[in-house]
């Protein structure tokens, strides 16, 4: 039979189950019938035209009616944003309640720090908060407007960046708690510091009531939501760093989800603390009553959401434990298929499954012993070696050969390799045993260093704009295939470079979109650790005198922090990579598809009323 016969005769019962799937029938009967049809004309298609748009066809049609399936339909209720703000945010800042204490602990210690030492020494305030902001001020103050800096922009971008601002800020409290802890308490001891400085700058000037009365008006709310949001990081950081009876992967899982949910209720409160700084905190002139009225609603509302009731709560009303369904069990490790059709969205996250499922084994493995050969390394390199190089404080392009020459090259990529060998042997489901690990280090490892080389040759040597060049040259999903399947063999045989490449090719396009996602997630979270800490603490430390050689130890500083983000993050790009691949090989060849024709036997109730 040609092609085209073959289309003529069978194309109406296409059509038919196309026109069930726009109109979503729930006639289960039919949709079965015709399925059991559609399924064995692919069959046939792939058989005689394997090459031919009519199998492509068919096989998209088909996959169709599974996705059909698989979706469930969402149905959008207020009910559980009620019981969340009702029952398990009280029930989880009551069962948090030190990481508080702690957090507001470490935030007043800090403010303390701020007034202190802007007291002994008028450079501080210039180190902490700037010399345009102090001299701004200063001419606020001097034409006879104090808070004229809150009457500069208008009042609905001001609300909108204010706003965004604060999330990121209590995002990254949240997200340093990655550090173990450290990260969460130097962002809160900097915060904690500038607002030292600042309210005693007010008081050296002889403003203090004025300036209370008016910045506490957002303040309130503000800083209360950056102590809780520390508080999120503090139970992050503490999972990573005790994880008790569970190991440590179980351990992070589990306080990452508590601490999400105590993060997550400062969005509303910033929302509001926007609002208030754009709308009311500009009107300087209304009454100090009605600006204390507004300072003490704020107070009291803080206290009874995160003190007060919560205690209430649990004392009185429900004291049973939180209902913590999310607490993972050893004896159900996480399953993944590598042979299934996903979108883009469902590769990213299956890849954050797989990235918080199997954190605590890379961590243990391989983040944590390149770290310390790193830091061993790179104080090294810096205390010895890079006196010699002419280096800029304000450049926070470190990774390079500028800043790092061919040691850290060597360092760099022996890094990633080992990196690299320990997330694939995870991913392969290889015991990470000591012999498993050798055996990989002599037969596997020299391979995978072998193939980084060229993508991190360019990145470190030439300038990471060439990476876009390299992106159009290499599918960047063809690297992780590539090591994957060498480490799967556990000779170091390679597989075929050209088979690969092709299939690779398949979803060219997606993984760059994919990879550009994770880039673009990497780079946030880079920036963002850098423009609130790195700046602050080179400061803090050049002001104090701490070491000598400020280059040397600012460049320490930066490129520590790199280095961490960058591997902490490493294992999502590995991962994100390996899903669009195999998702893009099983839709070209049908793989998943043939699977499930085989438990395709009887009728599917899915779709009755």
């Amino acid at each position: 039979m040609t092609e085209s016969q073959f289309i003529e005769k069978n194309k109406k019962y296409w059509q038919e189950l196309e026109n069930i799937l726009e109109r979503k029938d729930n006639d289960p009967d039919k949709l079965h019938n015709l399925f059991v049809k559609v399924s064995g004309d692919l069959a046939y298609a792939s058989t005689f035209y394997p090459k031919r748009s009519v199998r492509a066809y068919l096989n998209q049609l088909t996959q169709k009616v599974f996705d059909s399936m698989e979706s469930k339909k969402t149905v959008w209720s207020i009910v559980p944003i009620k019981r969340f703000f009702s029952e398990i945010l009280l029930k989880e800042v009551y069962r948090s309640r030190k990481a508080f204490v702690f957090s507001f602990v470490i935030f007043a210690i800090a403010v303390l720090i701020g007034i202190v030492s802007s007291a002994n020494n008028p450079d501080f305030l210039r180190v902490i908060l700037g010399d345009s902001y102090v001299e701004m001020t200063d001419t606020n103050i001097n034409e006879g407007d104090p808070m004229a800096v809150y009457k500069g922009s208008e009042q609905s971008d001001m609300f909108f960046g204010i706003t965004i601002n604060n999330i990121r800020v209590a995002f990254l409290a949240f997200v340093l708690g990655l550090f173990g802890t450290l990260g969460t308490i130097i962002l809160l001891m900097h915060n904690g510091i500038m607002l030292g400085a600042f309210q005693y700058y007010f008081y050296s000037k002889g403003l203090f009531i004025t300036s209370f009365f008016t910045i506490w008006i957002h303040g309130t709310i503000e800083i209360s939501a950056i102590i809780i949001a520390g508080a999120a990081g503090i139970i992050l950081g503490n999972g990573l760093l005790f994880p008790k009876t569970y190991d440590r992967g179980t351990s992070i899982q589990m306080a990452s989800k508590r601490a999400v949910r105590i993060v997550t209720s400062t969005i509303p409160l910033f929302v509001i603390a926007g609002f208030l700084e754009s709308f009311v905190t500009r009107l300087t002139d209304i009454p100090f009553f009605a600006k204390a009225l507004i300072i003490l609603i704020s107070l009291a509302m803080i206290l009874y959401m995160y003190v007060y009731y919560p205690w209430y709560y649990n004392k009185y009303i429900d004291d049973t434990p939180i209902d913590d369904q999310s607490n993972p069990t050893n004896d159900k490790p996480y399953q993944y298929e590598e042979f299934r059709k996903r979108t883009l969205g469902q590769s990213i996250q299956n890849s954050l499954s797989q990235f918080r499922a199997f954190m605590g084994q890379y961590y243990k493995h391989a983040l944590s012993k390149i770290f310390i050969v790193f830091i061993i390394g790179i104080t090294f390199y810096q205390l010895f070696l890079a006196e010699i190089i002419n280096y800029d404080k304000n450049d926070i392009v470190l990774l390079s050969y500028k800043h790092g020459g061919f040691f850290l090259f060597t360092l760099f990529a022996l890094g990633i390799a080992y990196a690299y060998m320990i997330i694939i042997m995870i991913y392969n489901k290889i015991k990470l045993t000591s012999k498993n690990k050798m055996i990989q280090l002599k037969y596997v490892f020299p391979s995978t260093l072998l193939i980084i080389l060229l993508p991190f040759s360019v990145f470190y040597f030439v300038g990471n704009l060439w990476i876009i060049v390299l992106l159009l040259v290499l599918p960047p999903h063809y690297i992780s295939a590539l090591i994957q399947k060498i480490s799967k063999n556990g000779t170091g045989s390679w597989p075929s470079l050209s088979k690969e490449y092709s299939r690779a090719g398949y979803s060219w396009i997606i993984a760059i979109i994919g990879f550009s996602i994770i880039l673009f997630f990497h780079l946030t979270l880079t920036f963002s650790i850098i423009g609130s800490l790195g700046s602050f603490f080179f400061d803090f430390i050049s002001w104090h005198d701490i070491f000598s050689g400020h280059n040397v130890t600012h460049v320490l500083i930066m490129t520590t922090v790199h280095l961490f983000i960058f591997f902490f993050i490493l294992p999502m790009y590995i991962y994100l990579m390996l899903n669009i691949y195999y998702s893009s090989w099983a839709a070209h060849d049908a793989i998943d598809l043939q699977k499930r024709f085989e438990g395709f036997g009887e009728k599917s109730t899915i779709f009755e009323s």
